[in-house]
């Protein structure tokens, strides 16, 4: 078994590899963690690079190069070999992003039959994420969102463009993503329910400019993945086989 000062040596390795990118991440807990994770899968290399991506770094070309590098193998399987037990922090938040009309959200769809689907767009408040507003024999009438019932339900729920909401949207979605069994909302307690969890989709380049998210927001997700659809996925779409 590893001892403490054998993992700080691992994890000083790590934050030395990425001070030369001006990375929020490396004095994240959530980021080793979840790296922790994406090494022993294998995936480290898609992760790292797909955080850079989503937070538009100036650094993108270089991590990617750097990131196929020997020191970078040696160093995922270093952090492998510490062999702890250790709670998976992120659990509420997954990221499917690419091009438009990549699948992104029908494969979110066909992956969490039950999630219900919410459109975002830029318009939205944080209270339009919580409440629907109508308007019942002339007076109005606030309802739960599909995102409140989700949560109550330990239901997951697809985000769709999610990164065309607004910061404040965003960093309301960030207080909900961070493990509290409780939220407050307008003199209200939610409960958040064991099982919710969002997937947020979004096309990254939009008219030839990045839609980024926020560092804190990308660093509660536990998986960021690119659609890149093949010929054969977009033959299978269109067709019937």
């Amino acid at each position: 078994m590893k001892e403490l000062s054998d993992v700080v040596k691992t994890i000083e390795k790590i934050k030395d590899f990425f001070k030369e990118f001006d990375f929020s991440g490396i004095t994240s807990i959530r980021f080793y963690n979840t790296l922790y994770f994406h090494a022993l899968n294998e995936t480290s290399q898609r992760y790292v690079l797909n955080y850079f991506r989503l937070i538009d770094s100036p650094y993108v070309e270089d991590v990617r190069q750097k990131l196929t590098s020997k020191e970078f193998k040696l160093l995922m399987n270093e952090y492998k070999q510490i062999d702890l037990e250790t709670p998976f922090i992120n659990n509420r938040f997954k990221i499917y992003f690419g091009n438009q009309g990549g699948g992104k959200t029908s494969t979110a769809i066909s992956e969490f039959e039950n999630a219900k689907v919410m459109i975002c767009n830029s318009s939205f408040e944080p209270n339009d994420l919580f409440e629907n507003f109508n308007f019942v024999n002339g007076k109005p009438v606030y309802t739960k969102s599909s995102l409140w019932t989700a949560m109550e339900n330990g239901e997951p729920i697809i985000l769709d463009e999610m990164n065309l909401l607004t910061r404040d949207c965003l960093r309301s979605l960030q207080g909900i993503l961070d493990g509290k069994e409780t939220i407050s909302y307008k003199d209200k307690t939610i409960h958040i329910k064991s099982g919710f969890q969002i997937i947020g989709t979004m096309n990254l380049e939009v008219n030839g400019q990045i839609e980024e998210l926020p560092a804190p927001l990308v660093d509660r997700a536990y998986d960021l993945v690119e659609f890149i659809p093949t010929s054969e996925f977009i033959a299978q779409a269109i067709f019937k086989f």
